[in-house]
């Protein structure tokens, strides 16, 4: 469908006032048949900064006037009942809605700039999913019950999963002709686990510490095999490993290993000095 109600001459406007009014003016004064939103997606159109009423030296002021300061918990309470009130007036949601809808159409296929894409990637550093309390896991479940997923949506979870390493049997990049469902050897016990853990402190590729991934995950932190071999308890041959990067390193398990082996010698040159290098070869399952 054509435009045509952004004619030359109100682009020419556009032109001439966005940046230097607000947007909620601009409308008032030249477009008051239009919305705020719609303003909004004509100036990207016309290549216009959504950046608005502000020199870089304002930006930088009020970016450090802001850096670090937070809505005190009361001021957090007001903004919250303010806007359940708000959306519980039929007036106000009929009012708002519909700019809402128009302005999340109006970025539809709208490519992020790398300087957002990083800002985006920075926020969910930390950021453990899936942890949501019984209250939260009712909800979701309740809101999701017989709820039909399409078969495409069916495809793309399926192919997020495998390329995450979340996939079970051979549809994931770590499996390896089902060793993971071999039994352990009787000599794999909680205490040789726990000696493993107290001599590497943390996890050797993240360092999480112990008491930090109890808090995380509910568990110990994981003991890895360094050649992939569950019979082969030696010390030299266990290391410490957060439950994330013990998924991980599967599939890259034989790239590391030199440097595993490099820590586990250094861990036990410091419990035993009077061991020489021979010695400790001769300990390594490499020999």
């Amino acid at each position: 469908m054509i435009n045509t109600y952004f004619t030359e001459e109100k682009d020419e406007i556009m032109r001439q006032f966005w940046g230097k009014k607000q947007a909620k003016q601009i409308v008032k004064e030249y477009f008051p048949d239009r919305t705020v939103a719609q303003l909004y997606k004509r100036a990207r159109k016309l290549g216009l900064k959504s950046t608005l009423f502000m020199s870089e030296e304002q930006k930088a002021n009020n970016k450090i006037l802001r850096t670090g300061s937070k809505h005190s918990e009361e001021t957090r309470k007001k903004i919250s009942q303010n806007s359940i009130n708000n959306w519980a007036n039929p007036e106000y949601k009929a009012k708002v809605l519909p700019h809402m809808i128009e302005l999340g159409k109006s970025w539809v296929g709208v490519e992020k700039g790398e300087e957002q894409k990083r800002k985006l990637s920075e926020a969910r550093i930390g950021v453990t999913w899936g942890n949501h309390d019984e209250e939260a896991k009712r909800a979701i479940s309740k809101a999701h019950k017989g709820k039909i997923v399409p078969e495409e949506s069916r495809k793309k979870l399926s192919q997020t999963r495998i390329r995450l390493g979340l996939a079970s049997g051979d549809k994931n990049p770590a499996y390896k002709n089902g060793k993971s469902q071999e039994p352990y050897p009787m000599g794999w016990k909680f205490s040789l686990k726990e000696k493993i853990r107290e001599m590497d402190k943390k996890c050797v590729m993240c360092s999480k510490t112990n008491e930090e991934h109890k808090q995380e995950f509910g568990c110990a932190l994981c003991i890895h095999h360094i050649d992939g071999n569950k019979d082969n308890l030696k010390e030299t041959n266990l290391i410490s490993m957060c439950r994330f990067h013990h998924l991980k390193i599967q599939k890259i398990q034989d790239s590391l290993m030199e440097h595993f082996y490099s820590i586990t010698e250094e861990r036990a040159n410091k419990q035993f000095p009077s061991y020489q290098k021979s010695e400790l070869n001769e300990a390594s399952p490499r020999s």
